[in-house]
């Protein structure tokens, strides 16, 4: 796909919509869990289509491993800043 249109354009940037979006969340210190690029890995890893016009029973198995290993991470980083700032009050 990416040489398709990259000979029609050559600044094309299949991944531009998630790449912007990273940006925009970053600059906004927000989580930010971009699909496409996941999708495109596993499709070309597997050959197996994730969706149909949204996404496909493989597709939710992706998106519930990838958001759930992305959770995970998010709640490890919570409970470490939530362990270092805990208070000891001693009597």
């Amino acid at each position: 796909m990416k040489k398709k249109y990259a000979s029609i354009d050559p600044t094309f940037n299949a991944n531009f919509f998630e790449d912007d979006m990273q940006e925009y969340a970053k600059s906004l210190g927000i989580e930010y869990l971009g699909l496409q690029k996941i999708f495109r890995q596993v499709y070309e890893k597997t050959g197996i289509s994730l969706h149909w016009s949204h996404w496909n029973y493989e597709g939710h198995k992706v998106v519930a491993d990838i958001l759930s290993k992305k959770l995970r991470t998010i709640l490890d980083k919570t409970n470490v800043a939530t362990e270092n700032s805990k208070v000891t009050v001693k009597n």
